[in-house]
């Protein structure tokens, strides 16, 4: 059962479902009880009565947690326009190392991952990967639905941010701009490539809820 110390609000944490509405029911005279759920932000919601004693009933709803975002990109070596091309220099790092970088810097994403393939010929990725202290997923050479699946289970992900790894200019504020809108609207997918488009290619970005992903794999 939750309870309030301090005005502060102590959860239960039994792994039973989450707490929507934390109500009090305080006698008329106990001014301390009446001031600490004041202090923690109930408000009065009427009265009641428990064990046949007048009470004063307060209510607060518990605000759900804010979603895990995780920024997943999509790379491999397999390009047959340009082999390698993610791996090329750039200046100082290769386009990978750019794409990855500047991701990292949009606030509202908790975690960047690599996504690659299981197959051989993207190793070097992975090599690349641990040098630079990247969290990288392995999975399907074809599939890359499944890929952005198994990425989104092993880091915990309510919205995925889907990159491709090809995009070193990636604006980290116009990330930050579709993810908000998401959050916003509640939508299952966002994103700044629908028709017409309105941003450059380069700045793409898809924000895809951890639901809609699901049903999509699962069909």
């Amino acid at each position: 059962r939750p309870a309030v110390a301090g005005g502060r609000v102590i959860g239960r944490g039994d792994g039973s479902p989450p707490i929507r509405t934390l109500v009090a029911h305080i006698r008329p005279d106990n001014a301390a009880s009446l001031a600490l759920f004041g202090r923690a932000g109930f408000h009065a919601a009427g009265e009641g009565s428990v064990h046949g004693a007048l009470c004063r009933v307060f209510e607060r709803p518990v605000p759900r947690p804010a979603p895990r975002v995780v920024a997943i990109v999509q790379a491999r070596l397999g390009s047959t326009r340009l082999p390698g091309k993610v791996l090329l220099p750039l200046g100082a790092y290769p386009v990978l190392g750019h794409v990855m970088r500047r991701v990292a810097r949009a606030a509202s994403v908790d975690r960047v991952v690599l996504a690659t393939t299981t197959h051989p010929a993207d190793d070097p990725l992975i090599d690349l990967a641990d040098r630079e202290g990247w969290s990288v997923v392995r999975g399907s050479v074809e599939d890359v639905l499944d890929r952005y699946m198994t990425a989104a289970r092993a880091h915990d992900a309510d919205l995925v941010v889907r990159i491709t790894s090809d995009c070193p200019l990636i604006d980290p504020e116009v990330v930050d701009e579709v993810v908000a809108a998401s959050l916003d609207e509640a939508w299952d997918f966002t994103a700044n490539t629908i028709e017409p488009r309105t941003y450059p290619r380069g700045l793409d970005t898809e924000v895809i809820s951890r639901t809609a992903l699901a049903r999509a794999w699962a069909e």
